[in-house]
Parts: structure tokens; C-alpha cells; sequence
């Protein structure tokens, strides 16, 4: 994938991987539906889980894109990947940005929408601050936080 295009990789993908730090500083990795768009990387997350109370007690993530593994793309070190790290926002339910992030988290997770009224879990902004675009072997480039804040508008 030609660097100029990491948006596209950006705006694609539904799966992620969410890296954490906990409150002892050991790092936490798992997958999260990371909903896409409107100035917004936005995730849905269960106080049960760890990320969410690292996100909470330490808001910085690294979230990991990758472009899927295909039967044509037969070495994986070719696959496009986008690296974007930053820090973690809880939005309150009672915010007047609430309504507006749960449904553009349900638009893209419909069927999400019968967890927004389970009182344990948390509708998170990611707030991107830098990235790192690969998009094959030789074809890397470094982003600054604005260029990722103005892919997601």
C-alpha cells in the first residue's frame, strides 16, 4: 500500500489492537472494536475488562491497524500496518457529546447498541497524538497528530 494511502487502511478496519499500561507501568494488549470517524477514534468497553481500567488510571493506548491477512498477500511483513498512539478520554453519559459519539459507535457496531445501557461500561475517545505507517517492506512514514486528527474528519 502506497503510504500517501494510510487513511484508507484507517477508515477500513473495525478490529484493533489496543495496547494499555496498567498502574504498575506493565503493558496490556487486547482487541477492541474501535469505531472510525467524525474527528474520532471510539471504543466501547466494559469496566470488567483490563484495558479499561488501565485506559482509566493511565489514559495513553497505542492502537495497531493491520491490513488482513490474505491467501494473495503470502508474506505478512508486506501487509499494510498503521500504528497510532495518544491518550484516552472517558466521555460522560450525562456530556452533551455522549449521544452523539454512542451513535456513531453504533452506526459502525449496530450490534452494540444493547450494551449502551449497561451501566459498566465506558464509551472512550482515543485522541491521536503521533502514528507510524507501514505499508510494506521500505514504504514507512512517521505521522504528527494533526495528520491523523484530519484523516478521521
Amino acid at each position: 500500500m502506497d503510504p500517501k494511502n494510510w487513511p484508507d487502511l484507517l477508515t477500513s478496519t473495525r478490529w484493533a489492537a489496543l495496547g494499555t499500561v496498567n498502574e504498575v507501568g506493565t503493558p496490556h494488549v487486547s482487541n477492541v472494536a474501535c469505531a472510525i470517524g467524525e474527528g474520532r477514534l471510539l471504543i466501547h468497553v466494559s469496566n470488567l475488562a483490563a484495558h479499561t481500567g488501565n485506559l482509566i488510571s493511565k489514559p495513553v493506548f497505542s492502537l495497531l491497524l493491520s491490513e488482513p491477512d490474505s491467501p494473495e498477500q503470502t508474506d505478512p511483513q508486506l501487509l499494510a500496518r498503521l500504528t497510532i498512539s495518544g491518550t484516552a478520554e472517558a466521555i460522560p453519559r450525562n456530556s452533551t457529546d455522549f449521544s452523539a459519539a454512542a451513535q456513531r459507535h453504533i452506526t459502525q457496531f449496530p450490534e452494540s447498541e444493547m450494551r449502551f445501557g449497561f451501566a459498566d461500561f465506558y464509551l472512550i475517545k482515543l485522541i491521536p497524538e503521533s502514528g507510524n505507517f507501514v505499508g510494506g517492506f521500505a514504504k514507512a512514514v512517521r505521522l504528527k497528530g494533526e495528520k491523523n486528527a484530519a484523516a478521521l474528519v
